[in-house]
């Protein structure tokens, strides 16, 4: 991941309202991009550019956020910046045009100001043109939020990624444990494509045990996020019984980017969450 110092801030001019920033050969492509765009295997994420700098984010078929939009014509590939209805920067995308003409677009919006991207971090989606019209139906709801309310919301669905992930590395753990008689530090054989790390969050596992308990955690990388941890450990509760495994998900009280110690205890009882974290799920 390649990032620049600076901030888009640094090299943007609040004062020009235009869609681009000064005239190149970019203009083109901001003209190209203008209509409605739409991804061809769910048609309720659907964009669409307007020639006046507003950009609406399709949540719903029949709601949309509404924001500003520019290009700054002195990147490549194209680089996007977003703004609320007062001006204040809520974040970024690079875009480019494939050989077939569909639009490919990483986009980062979480209502806080973001480094400028130079190459595209994530799978990127493809969006075709449905429409060179930038009309807004009538029957459609338009949101304006704020760059505190788009964080927030943000936020919420990040954090919800994360909690989802450690469900899936929890039950990886499981399933490794129920096969092989004992944890393993490396889950690709049970959860493949799940990524060590994404934009928001660093996921690593910390053998406590290999024949008793294991715990996984996934790591904020910046402020306002909440860090996870997943906890996976055996239970026999007679002599008699077959060895089994329980889980449980821990959420951090308050949003935290600290590495998580291991957990309180572990007796026949349990396993309690480390201080600073309660019980999500078990």
């Amino acid at each position: 991941m390649t990032l620049i110092s600076l901030t888009v801030e640094s090299f943007w001019q609040p004062t020009i309202s235009s869609v681009i920033l000064a005239a190149s050969p970019r203009e083109l492509e901001a003209q190209k991009i203008i209509g409605k765009w739409q991804v061809p295997t769910n048609l309720s994420s659907g964009i669409i550019f307007t020639e006046e700098g507003k950009v609406y984010l399709f949540t719903t078929p029949i709601e949309a956020l509404e924001l500003q939009y520019t290009i700054d014509p002195n990147f490549r590939p194209g680089l996007m910046i977003f703004r609320d209805g007062d001006g204040k920067i809520v974040g970024t995308a690079i875009f480019e045009f494939t050989e077939t003409g569909e639009l490919q677009l990483d986009l980062n919006i979480s209502g806080e100001e973001q480094p400028v991207m130079t190459t595209f971090q994530t799978q990127p989606l493809l969006f075709k043109k449905s429409s060179d019209s930038a009309r807004i139906p009538t029957s459609v709801t338009i949101k304006t939020p704020t760059a505190s309310e788009l964080k927030q919301e943000a936020d919420q669905d990040t954090q919800l990624e994360a909690k989802q992930y450690i469900e899936i590395m929890n039950r990886g753990h499981q399933t490794s444990y129920a096969q092989y008689n004992l944890f393993q530090p490396n889950l690709e054989e049970f959860i493949k494509g799940l990524p060590a790390e994404t934009r928001n969050y660093s996921y690593n596992i910390r053998m406590i045990d290999e024949k008793s308990m294991v715990q996984s955690v996934a790591q904020a990388k910046r402020t306002g996020l909440k860090s996870y941890i997943g906890i996976v450990y055996i239970i026999q509760p007679s002599p008699a019984s077959n060895i089994t495994t329980k889980s449980i998900l821990c959420e951090s009280d308050q949003p935290t980017q600290k590495l998580p110690s291991q957990p309180s205890f572990f007796t026949s009882r349990g396993v309690s969450c480390p201080p600073g974290y309660s019980v999500v799920s078990e």
